[in-house]
């Protein structure tokens, strides 16, 4: 596995597009909503992850998903509402991150948010995502992505300062992945 630090100015745009307007304001249900934050946020560096033996068994594992599809002549709806790193009007961003490999569609494959900890994401390098590792969350054990931005971000501090993720004052990290 491998951290390339990632010099394009493309992506550089992408990520900073898909961060800062993947974010919801204050609204009736969230009114100390603390999103806005992400419109400011200052990206230290981005590292493109290259594990060769971790990208061959996820497409293994969307090949195997289309397939069980189509044996069982079931067709996978788009998701609605298209928020955050979904939206339509972020697609040329999101597109931007896939190069040559774009997402595959038939799976409903997208570039979501997993916000964790540096540690943390030394070990999702090296061995991928893994329910098993997870914390329970609110809709039980297992790996959690978002759309939005702020919402992974309240996932950057760790257990000290995860429920005051907004007041954490050290280096955050923010994976944006490929899920289908």
């Amino acid at each position: 596995h491998m951290y390339v630090q990632e010099e394009d100015k493309a992506i550089w745009d992408a990520v900073a597009r898909l961060m800062s307007d993947t974010t919801h304001s204050a609204t009736a249900g969230h009114l100390e909503s603390n999103c806005s934050i992400m419109g400011s946020v200052k990206i230290a560096a981005i590292y493109r992850i290259e594990n060769f033996a971790l990208w061959q068994k996820y497409l293994a594992q969307v090949r195997h998903i289309e397939e069980e599809l189509s044996r069982h002549g079931m067709c996978i709806r788009e998701f609605k509402p298209s928020v955050g790193s979904i939206a339509p009007e972020l697609q040329s961003s999101a597109d931007a991150l896939a190069k040559s490999h774009q997402v595959c569609c038939t799976v409903n494959e997208k570039w979501l948010f997993h916000g964790t900890t540096h540690g943390n994401a030394d070990l999702i390098v090296a061995t991928g995502f893994d329910p098993r590792m997870g914390v329970r969350g609110m809709y039980g054990a297992g790996v959690y992505f978002a759309s939005e931005s702020c919402k992974s971000h309240q996932y950057t501090c760790g257990k000290d300062g995860q429920s005051k993720a907004c007041g954490c004052v050290v280096q955050r990290t923010m994976v944006i992945a490929r899920v289908a």
